[in-house]
Parts: structure tokens; C-alpha cells; sequence
């Protein structure tokens, strides 16, 4: 009798104790993974943030002024970098 609902795939392993995981199980928990270092990174910098503001009040201020403030009425060369705008 020629049966073609059955599925033409061998059947899954058994997973033995210290066998290696199956790909998508791997791929799976590598990105969970990358996306939970991605989350603490992103908690850290905005604690780190929160903190820096608490010392110093007026930073929001410093922040918000940049040297250029268009585009067009600046070189490409005269902005200053960041860590020159205290």
C-alpha cells in the first residue's frame, strides 16, 4: 500500500547526556543570549546616564548646546568633539 501522508524524514535522535545540542537550540540560545547582554549594556548606559546628571545638574544644558547648530553653518572640520564642549 503506497501511504504518502507519512513524513519521509527519519526520526529524531534521542538526546543522549553530553551530546551536543541540536542546531536551532543553539542558535536560539546564542541570540536569547545576545539580546540579554544587549538589554544589560542598554540598563547600564542609562544608570550610568541617570547618575552623571544627579552629580551635575547643568549637564542637560551642556548637552543641549552644540557648537554647530545647523548643518549649514558649519565646516566640516569646526566641530569640536564632545569631550571639548565643557
Amino acid at each position: 500500500m503506497d501511504d504518502t501522508t507519512q513524513p519521509i524524514v527519519p526520526p529524531p535522535r534521542p538526546l543522549l547526556p553530553g551530546a551536543p545540542a541540536a542546531p536551532l537550540t543553539s542558535r536560539l540560545l546564542r541570540m536569547v543570549l545576545v539580546g540579554a547582554a544587549g538589554l544589560v549594556l542598554l540598563v547600564a548606559g542609562l544608570a550610568w546616564d541617570a547618575v552623571l546628571h544627579a552629580r551635575d545638574p547643568g549637564l542637560a544644558a551642556s548637552e543641549a548646546s552644540s557648537p554647530c547648530p545647523t548643518r549649514a553653518t558649519c565646516s566640516p572640520g569646526s566641530a569640536s568633539p564632545w569631550w571639548r564642549w565643557a
